[in-house]
This record gives structure tokens, sequence and C-alpha cells, in this order.
């Protein structure tokens, strides 16, 4: 009598231990993306510098018929100009803004679980641990990722109109799905998913006439985007970088996905492989057993997790490069079925899944820490190196040359790599070319510090 009663109790303990401690890191990590006094990268700075025009109307708008572009994205690029051009100087209110994004597509992920009939907790559980994965702080600290953002946005908002529509509503649905798939193509092209979503949907879940339908409407939408855009997409793709692809990644890219929220101190996805064998193999071995544990559950979830969550992932499985932002899609539905798998699961079963969202959530904390020191870099550096491109060059007024920096001992050169990168002005100086990094030993104008400041190696 006594070992039934304490089975419960026990579980009880542990789940309530878990959820306090994932309310805490949900709390102390969305603390830091708030507190962010700067940027993380490049992306960020080079809209903020073609935002910063003296009339909304002066901005550097991308065509909506512009097809040919590389990067099709006119309602993100459009949006980002116009946010940037009220607020990029005030970095505090852009980080609360993409935090807001962001728990606004947690909430609408919590409707989708209740309309699937999950209970309120089971609902509360899988927007959190969404919010809470590393995929999403990454996602939402980093305010050059607006389409990541706006495509999930669509396709949840879409599965929600969907699940609350009657079953056999055919029209209704078709019209919903081709609107927010056209929304979400318009933000990123990773809305091309949607409807293989859907069709895995159907064939999973039921074959109900509003899916049917709605793939149909999804799938018309994206015909016809992949008609416009074929030959930019297909027969001009980037030779070489981050945009380089082959029909050989798939795999690596996946095998990433899933080990990467289970490798606590790896920013991003470079990181993964300089992991050491032994904790990839630690990280692969929970990303199978929560895998195993979705199957157990039901094999419905299971198949949804493992081969709905490869769809998720999208057209950047072929890319020669990985980033986190790519998993976002796949965060949340992973976070969906395990919020759907827990109550079918024995204790132990249970057990993985948390041991799995604690680690994911202590990735996230560093995630977000290691974002909040780069800001705080950011914020201090980039005037800096405005004032001294501008220094520097009433200086050598007579004879222009590029400023040369060096980076300190201490400090972390691929940090200011980025927010060196092709950055065309910082507060109205241009800076486009007229900066080079070099090496310590090569001849150089002035020092980079650890915290973003800069010393002449003469006096200026």
């Amino acid at each position: 009598m006594g070992r039934s009663l304490n089975g419960p109790v026990k579980q009880r303990f542990a789940v309530a231990v878990g959820a306090a401690v994932v309310a805490v890191l949900l709390l102390v990590t969305y603390g830091l993306l708030l507190t962010n006094l700067g940027y993380f990268s490049h992306d960020e700075l080079q809209w903020g510098a073609g935002a910063g025009v003296d009339h909304w109307r002066e901005l550097p708008w991308q065509g909506w018929a512009d097809f040919t572009t590389f990067q099709y994205r006119p309602l993100t690029f459009n949006l980002w100009l116009l946010i940037a051009h009220v607020g990029f100087e005030q970095p505090l209110l852009m980080h609360a803004l993409w935090v807001a994004f962001g728990l606004l597509n947690a909430v609408l992920l919590f409707g989708c679980l209740y309309q699937l009939r999950a209970t309120t907790l089971q609902s509360v559980a899988g927007a959190a641990a969404f919010a809470i994965s590393p995929y999403a702080v990454y996602v939402h600290g980093w305010t050059a990722t607006l389409a990541d953002v706006l495509w999930l946005a669509a396709t949840l908002a879409l599965l929600l109109t969907l699940l609350r529509l009657p079953v056999d509503s055919r029209w209704r649905a078709a019209i919903a799905a081709l609107a927010f798939t056209l929304l979400g193509l318009l933000a990123k092209e990773a809305a091309l998913v949607i409807a293989p979503l859907l069709l895995s949907a159907w064939l999973v879940w039921g074959r109900q006439p509003r899916m049917a339908a709605a793939l149909l409407g999804s799938g018309a939408v994206t015909a016809g985007y992949l008609w416009l855009r074929l030959s930019t997409l297909l027969f001009s793709p980037r030779p070489d970088g981050a945009y380089a692809w082959s029909l050989s990644m798939p795999l690596s890219r996946w095998t990433e996905m899933q080990v990467f929220p289970y490798l606590p101190t790896a920013l991003e996805f470079n990181s993964v492989s300089n992991a050491s064998a032994a904790r990839y193999t630690l990280a692969l071995l929970l990303a199978g057993g929560v895998t195993a544990m979705m199957f157990l559950a039901h094999r419905r979830i299971g198949t949804t997790y493992l081969f709905g969550g490869a769809i998720a992932m999208g057209p950047p499985l072929v890319l020669a490069v990985g980033y986190p932002q790519y998993g976002y899609g796949f965060a949340a539905l992973a976070c969906g079925c395990a919020a759907l798998a827990w109550p079918q699961l024995r204790p132990r079963g249970q057990s993985v899944l948390l041991v799995a969202l604690l680690l994911a959530g202590w990735h996230s904390y560093n995630i977000a820490r290691e974002m909040h020191r780069i800001g705080a870099i950011q914020a201090r550096y980039s005037p800096a190196l405005a004032a001294a491109v501008s220094a520097h060059r009433n200086r050598h007024a007579d004879a222009p040359t590029a400023l040369r920096l060096a980076v300190s001992l201490d400090a972390d050169r691929g940090v200011f790599e980025r927010l060196s990168r092709e950055i065309p002005s910082y507060a109205g100086i241009r800076i486009g070319d007229l900066v080079l990094l070099v090496d310590r030993q090569q001849r150089h104008d002035a020092v980079i510090g650890a915290d973003g400041s800069i010393a002449w190696v003469i006096a200026h």
C-alpha cells in the first residue's frame, strides 16, 4: 500500500521541481534578452543603416513583385525597415518587440494544443517548453530573425484556424490555408513546408475534409510561388558560403538539429562539430531517447515528431552551413508532440522528456547570456568604431586609407569580425570599406579591447 501511494507522490514532486526550474530559467533567460543593450551581428547593423533615413518614404523598400531577388522576403524586409526606422537606436525596445513576437508564437502553440484536446496544463507546458528551447531563445534574442518569427506565426495561426473549423468545412479551410501560406511565403521561403506539413497531418491524423481542402489551398499558393521563383531557387544558388547547397547534406543538417539542444555550450551549429566525442554521443543518445518516447506514447505522435519534424526543418536541410534559426519550426512541432505524449508515458518515459527539457533550458540560458554579452560589446564598439573612422578620415583627408584595427589578446576576434562585416554606416558615419581588421603582428592604427573600446596606437 505504501509503495502504491509513494510512486504518484514522487512523480508529482519531480514534475513540480521540474516546473519550478523551467519557470526560473524562463524568467532569467528572457530577463537577459529584454535587458540586452545592443545587437548580435552584422545583419541588424546593415539593415539599421538602411533604415537611418529622414522619412519613412525614403526607406529602401524591397519590391513586392521582384521575384528574381535571391531572398524574396518583402513582408519581412519592409516591416523590418519600418520597425528599425522607429526603434533601431533603442535596442531595448527592439528586443522587447522580438520577445513579444516570440511569446505570441508560444501563445498560438498553446491554442493549437488546447484545440487538440490537451489539458490546460499540458498546453501551457508545451508552450513554455517551446519558449525555453534553444532554437526559440536564439530567434527571440536576435532581431535579424523577423522572417522566422513571421513564417512560424503564419503556420501556427493556420493550424489554429483549421482546428477551430468544423471537420467538414472545406471552403473556409482552403481560403485560410491560401491566405496564411501566402503570408508565410512573403516572409520567408521556409514557408514552403506548410503544404507538406498539411499533407503529413492529413495522412497521419485522419483524412479529414478540412485538411484536404487546406492542402489544396496551400498547395496552389506554393506551386505558384515555385513557378515564379524556380530559376532563382534552383538554377542560381549561391556558389559558396552560407547559401551553398548539396543533396548530400540533409542527414548532417538533420542530425545537427537533433543534438544541438542537448549541447549546452554551443552557441551555433559550428560548435556541434567541435563537441567532444563523449558529449556528442550523450547528446545523440538523449535525442534518440526523446524520439523513442514519442513512439512509446503513440504511433501518431512518434510519426509526427520524426517525419513532421524533418519536414518542418525544410529547405535548410540541403544547405552547406546550418544555423539555429533553421530549427525554429522544428522546436514548435517537437514541443507540441512532447506535450501530447507526456500523459501517455510512464514515469521513466516522462523523466527522459524532463531531462531533455532541463538540459535544453540550461542551453537556452547560455545562449541568452552570450547574446547579452555580445550586445554590451556592440553597444560600445559600434559608436567607438564610427568615431574612430571619422577621426582617421579627418587625419588622412589628403590621402584616404582604411583604418587598420588589431584585436587585443583577451578579445573575441570572431565577435568583432561579425560586428565589422560590410557595415555601410553607423550613426550617419560611413564605414563600408574604411575599416580593416588585421593581425596584431601587422601594422595597425588602433587596438580593439575586449569590451569593444578602441585605443589608438598613436595619439590622435
